[in-house]
């Protein structure tokens, strides 16, 4: 990793609230799908990740550890990408994918205080 990766690694380390949080992935997500060269697949993708986004303050926010929860999984997704490990960006990326759709399952079925466990 260059020096010129690290300070972007770093800003996610300076999202202290919610809404800088879904901004972050706003952004993130933006950035990631300019490198698929399948139009149809970033169009699937778009729509849930849009739609998850607007719950990502519950899932993150609702206990103390949460804000650390996805920090840490953003650092995960970040290093591998710069590293260019193709198999840990996806491993990675799928972890935090289930994470997040665990979470969600569960403030759906009533349980409005998700664990912040990755």
């Amino acid at each position: 990793m260059t020096p010129f990766h690290v300070p972007r690694l770093a800003v996610i380390d300076t999202c202290a609230r919610p809404e800088a949080h879904v901004a972050f992935e706003v952004r993130f997500h933006d950035i990631v799908f300019r490198t698929v060269k399948r139009p149809l697949t970033v169009l699937l993708a778009r729509v849930p990740m849009r739609l998850y986004s607007e719950d990502l303050h519950l899932i993150f926010h609702t206990r103390e550890s949460g804000a650390a929860a996805w920090k840490q999984q953003g650092h995960d997704i970040i290093h591998a990408i710069l590293k260019q490990d193709r198999d840990m960006a996806w491993f990675e990326g799928m972890r935090r994918g289930d994470y997040v759709m665990r979470q969600l399952d569960m403030m759906r079925s009533g349980d409005r205080a998700p664990e912040a466990k990755p």
